[in-house]
């Protein structure tokens, strides 16, 4: 059920897809809204299945959702990722997440280390000096957009074990890897392994 990015709430939305008897709710809506959703469907009783979009499934806007651990409808929530999570102890030694949480003390004193969308943005920069190193002394627009058509990148450090960046002609998408994981507890956890798109 849509939304208008200028609504002061998704409470209506909400309330109508648990009249109609829906047992799984698909959020796909940015932090803002989707914490809405998850709070109106708590204070309505609903317990359905939520599958929540990436952009607003990181364990910030989930604990910010949880209405003080109050909110009963997070648990079991799925989603997809392709990421780090610098809040999950298995990342707690990496290399690659020393090093992020050394660049944050660094460079983005007061920003909050344990958001993900700053590991996005650390995994996007690294891809992105790659492009510029693959253009040499003398970059051009036809070189970067050349480069960035032909990306073979099978280790960037910020994504999750597996997790390559691909494109190629036709294929603008570089992402096609994901890893599911369930709200449990608090905290995200992964399980089964990596699901990956098929290329026609």
């Amino acid at each position: 059920m849509p939304y208008e990015v200028t609504a002061v709430d998704v409470g209506s939305q909400v309330a109508r897809l648990k009249a109609s008897r829906a047992n799984v709710l698909a959020i796909f809506a940015t932090p803002k809204f989707a914490i809405q959703a998850y709070v109106f469907a708590n204070r309505l009783g609903w317990r359905p299945l939520v599958v929540n979009n990436t952009v607003s499934a990181a364990s910030n806007v989930m604990a910010l959702a949880s209405e003080g651990g109050r909110n009963r409808s997070l648990e079991g929530s799925l989603t997809l990722n392709f990421l780090k999570d610098p809040t999950n102890p298995l990342f707690r030694n990496d290399p690659a997440m020393r090093r992020y949480r050394t660049l944050m003390a660094r460079y983005a004193k007061g920003a909050n280390a344990a958001d993900v969308y700053h590991v996005y943005g650390m995994a996007v920069a690294y891809e992105t000096v790659s492009l510029f190193e693959r253009m040499g002394a003398r970059p051009t627009r036809a070189k970067l957009m050349a480069a960035a058509r032909s990306i073979t990148s099978p280790a960037n450090p910020f994504l999750l074990p597996g997790v390559s960046i691909r494109t190629g002609k036709g294929d603008g998408f570089p992402i096609q890897q994901v890893q599911l994981q369930r709200w449990k507890k608090g905290r995200w956890v992964p399980f089964g392994g990596l699901w990956e798109s098929t290329r026609n």
